[in-house]
């Protein structure tokens, strides 16, 4: 009987495969064993949703995304964000300045 590390090769090996009409009659074929798996008897996961996933856990290096965010992290400039922020902020200022100045008329008479 197939066990979870038998399984894990079998779906790694399919998803391997290059032509995609082969790794389906693969996969029909490796069917009637996985329904004797103590995994699929415990999740009851249908092969095919299974290989879909095992093809997306064995294709994505995870650690690659990380390496390539970082890398975007890293050559980010940050002058050019705060000259936009400040950008915003000017003209923010002049659009509203009516308004800034009665707040803080308001604010004065107030006495805060």
């Amino acid at each position: 009987m197939m066990d979870n590390v038998d399984l894990d090769l079998a779906l790694k090996k399919i998803s391997s495969m290059p032509n995609f009409i082969e790794a389906i009659v693969a996969l029909k074929e490796l069917e009637p064993e996985y329904k004797k798996t103590d995994f699929y008897k415990s999740y009851k996961i249908p092969l095919m949703e299974l290989m879909h996933n095992a093809k997306f856990w064995y294709t994505t290096d995870f650690s690659q995304i990380q390496i390539q965010l970082q890398n975007l992290i890293d050559g980010l400039d940050l002058s050019q964000v705060n000259n936009i922020i400040n950008q915003i902020g000017d003209t923010f200022e002049k659009e509203n300045g009516d308004i800034l100045k009665a707040a803080q008329t308001y604010k004065d008479l107030l006495g805060k």
